[in-house]
C-alpha cells in the first residue's frame, strides 16, 4: 500500500479497524486453484465469464471508478457506505487554527451523506506512573469555531469531559461527537477542527497526536464516521437451491463457485478481503420444475412454432437469491472506507 502514502501509523490504524470487523478476513482462507478438467458446456464457461464481467463492472461503478459524481438515486446501484475511518491531520494553515493540541479530521465529498453516529478515538500511552492532579485523568474535548465578529484565529468552545481512574487511563478511549460531525457534513465550512486534551500535574497532554513521537506511531486519533443511505431490502423466506461444481454437475439451473480475486484484478486499493465467493447460474431451465414465476413456469411450455420468430428463448438459469458483500478499501482521496454492496453474492439459482 505504499503507493497511496500510507504511513506506518497508518497500517496500525487499519489493522485495528480490520481488528473491529473480523468478518471480512473469515471464510476468504485459500483459494480453489484447480484448473478446471471436465468442460462439457461452452455455454456454462461463457455465463461464468460474463459473471465475472460484470462482477468487476459493478464493483468499478459501485467504488467511483467510473464516476465522477453521485448519483441521486445511488441507493440500489451503490449500496449502502456503513463506515468511513478517517485518520487526524494537523489543522491546514488555511484555517489559521493557532491553539495548541488541535487536530482536524478531512469529511470533503461526504456532503451527501447522512450521519448516524461519529466516534472519535483517542489514545493515552502506557506508562510505569502517572502523575495527575488528585489520581484522575480528565481527558476535555473541545470544538474549534469562528471567533466571529472578532478577527483573530478560531477559538476554542467546550464540549464534554471525561473522567478515568489511574488504572483506566491507559488505552484507547471514545468521545461521542455524532452531533458536531452532523454540523460538519451540514456545514462543511464549520469544520475547523477539535481540541483535546489531558493534562498531567506537569501541564503535559497525555493524548497521542498527529506527528507525535516514533514510540506512539499508529496511535493517533481518529474518527469513525458512519453514515447511510438507508436502503430497504425485501426479506424473503429462506430457500433451498441445487448446487453444482466441476465434480458433481447437471444439466438442471445450478450455482456453481466462482471465486472473485481482486488481486488478479490488480486493484491493490482493496483491503480486504482480498477475493470472496461470488458463484454463477448455469443450466437448462425447460421442463425443470424450478420457475420462479407463474409468467416462466408458462411460457416454458409453449410450442416454439407459436412464437414469433420460431425461437422459444423460455426462462433463463438466474440468481433469484443475492446477499451483499462488505468491503474495506481506499477511496479517491485515501481514506479507508468500509463499504456495503447489495446482490453481489449469489445465495440460489432459479429459473425466470
Amino acid at each position: 500500500m505504499e503507493q497511496y502514502g500510507v504511513t506506518e501509523e497508518e497500517s496500525e490504524q487499519i489493522a485495528n479497524i480490520l481488528d473491529q470487523t473480523p468478518e471480512l478476513l473469515n471464510g476468504f482462507d485459500g483459494l480453489n486453484n484447480t484448473e478446471n478438467q471436465c468442460r462439457p458446456c461452452r455455454i456454462r464457461e461463457s455465463q461464468k465469464k460474463l459473471r465475472l464481467d460484470s462482477i468487476r463492472a459493478k464493483l468499478s461503478h459501485a467504488l467511483r471508478l467510473d464516476v465522477l459524481e453521485q448519483l441521486e438515486d445511488e441507493e440500489d446501484e451503490f449500496g449502502r457506505m456503513e463506515r468511513t475511518f478517517i485518520f487526524s491531520e494537523d489543522p491546514p494553515t488555511s484555517l489559521g487554527v493557532e491553539a495548541p493540541n488541535a487536530i482536524y479530521f478531512n469529511i470533503s465529498h461526504m456532503e451527501n451523506r447522512r450521519v448516524y453516529q461519529a466516534h472519535l478515538w483517542v489514545y493515552i500511552e502506557q506508562r510505569r506512573q502517572y502523575d495527575l492532579p488528585h489520581n484522575v485523568t480528565e481527558m476535555f474535548l473541545y470544538k474549534l469555531v469562528s471567533p466571529g465578529k472578532r478577527l483573530g484565529p478560531p477559538v476554542k468552545r467546550f464540549i464534554k469531559k471525561r473522567k478515568k481512574s489511574i488504572a483506566e487511563t491507559a488505552g484507547w478511549h471514545q468521545f461521542d461527537i455524532t452531533e458536531l460531525a452532523h454540523s460538519w457534513v451540514t456545514d462543511p465550512s464549520s469544520n475547523l477542527g477539535v481540541v483535546v486534551e489531558a493534562f498531567d500535574v506537569n501541564n503535559e497532554n497525555l493524548i497521542v497526536l498527529p506527528n507525535g513521537s516514533a514510540g506512539s506511531s499508529g496511535y493517533e486519533p481518529n474518527l469513525d464516521f458512519r453514515t447511510t443511505t438507508a436502503l430497504h431490502e425485501n426479506r424473503r423466506k429462506r430457500d433451498t437451491g441445487i448446487d453444482c461444481n466441476e465434480q458433481n454437475q447437471f444439466e438442471t439451473c445450478c450455482r456453481y463457485p466462482l471465486t472473485v480475486d481482486f488481486e488478479e484484478f490488480k486493484w491493490d486499493f482493496v483491503i480486504a478481503p482480498l477475493h470472496y465467493d461470488a458463484y454463477y447460474c448455469a443450466g437448462e431451465c425447460r421442463n425443470e420444475g424450478l420457475s420462479q414465476s407463474a409468467h416462466a413456469a408458462v411460457v416454458q411450455q409453449v410450442p416454439e412454432s407459436s412464437i414469433i420468430g420460431g425461437s422459444n428463448a423460455g426462462p433463463c438459469c438466474t440468481p433469484v437469491r443475492m446477499s451483499s458483500l462488505t468491503m474495506l478499501y481506499f477511496d479517491h482521496n485515501l481514506r479507508v472506507q468500509l463499504t456495503t454492496l447489495p446482490k453481489m453474492k449469489v445465495e440460489r439459482c432459479g429459473c425466470a
